[in-house]
């Protein structure tokens, strides 16, 4: 009878302990990725051949590209007959 009544009180505790343990992992975040913007120092390295090809992820990086955008054209500007029209 001792026995039963240890192995039962085994069972409880462990199975609590278990319980617990799954409580905190299952409420635990894994890491996540932090979105950290690509400043102009990037974006003012890219060739210009290369600069349809980026993308961006945020209205600063949008603004930065859009930036380069204009910097290639107005490079290629000086070598065409006629204005190009934006």
């Amino acid at each position: 009878m001792r026995l039963i009544v240890v192995l039962l009180c085994f069972v409880c505790i462990n199975g609590a302990h278990s319980a617990s343990l799954s409580a905190t992992t299952d409420n635990q975040q894994g890491p996540k990725i932090r979105a950290v913007d690509r400043d102009w120092s990037y974006f003012s390295k890219i060739p210009c051949d290369e600069v349809k090809q980026i993308v961006f992820h945020s209205d600063s990086e949008e603004i930065l590209l859009a930036q380069r955008k204009r910097q290639c054209m107005d490079k290629y500007k000086a070598f065409l007959s006629t204005p190009v029209k934006n």
